[in-house]
């Protein structure tokens, strides 16, 4: 428990626990914000109608999504259903804080390559305009920006991230969750032989032995 300002008792964050009991994980809310990129390397930006600035797809990921599956989500919502984007991977990780409550949030960063369909703004960006911006222009400090907020170095490190991956289709950017992944925790050795599951290590020829010298007279 965490004394709050105010002196009233504050639960600490929400856990779950491995199926065997022995390991506790604190949960943490988490959200994707999506760098979208078309062959221009341009960037898809919304300007909300309420909001002062332009922004990338963006939002809270939900429970039990990966954190693939949320960025595709937020594609389809805020961008159009019929938007057709293909994964390129994550730009960067970072915590931040929401508010008073919420202080220690996950953001993921994902590119998106942009591969067709009609930009239809809905879900909670609905009425919302939307224009394509080169690197140099977002880097002029001329467009208000409202997400992300951490100003154009991470632009640059997307278009670089898109040059780097774009063409790598068959990369498995998300695991299987159906099979458990053995960690290093389930990955043990016998606690009777120590060396056992590892590979023995071949004896070395006696030609290639070290000769002891013999003990001085």
């Amino acid at each position: 428990m965490t004394a709050a300002r105010s002196g009233s008792p504050r639960a600490g964050p929400p856990t779950v626990t491995t199926t065997d009991g022995r390991r506790v994980f604190p949960c943490f809310p988490a959200a994707v914000v999506v760098f979208i990129i078309n062959d221009r390397e341009e960037f898809l930006l919304l300007h909300h109608p309420q909001r002062a600035g332009w922004e990338v797809v963006n939002g809270g990921l939900d429970a039990g999504l990966t954190i693939l599956e949320g960025a595709l989500k937020e594609t389809r919502e805020e961008a159009g259903p019929q938007v057709r984007v293909r994964p390129v991977g994550v730009v960067h990780a970072s915590s931040f804080h929401y508010d008073e409550n919420v202080r220690f949030m996950l953001s993921i960063s994902y590119v998106m390559a942009y591969e067709g369909g009609p930009i239809e703004p809905g879900d909670d960006m609905a009425g919302s305009r939307f224009a394509w911006f080169g690197l140099a222009e977002l880097e002029s400090g001329k467009v208000p920006l409202v997400v992300p907020t951490t100003g154009p170095w991470l632009f640059r490190r997307a278009v670089e991230v898109f040059r780097l991956w774009r063409d790598r289709r068959d990369d498995p950017l998300q695991r299987d969750l159906t099979t458990v992944v053995p960690n290093k925790y389930l990955i043990r050795r016998d606690r009777h032989d120590p060396g056992a599951g590892l590979p023995s290590s071949p004896s070395p020829p006696p030609s290639a032995r070290r000769r002891r010298s013999p003990p001085a007279s």
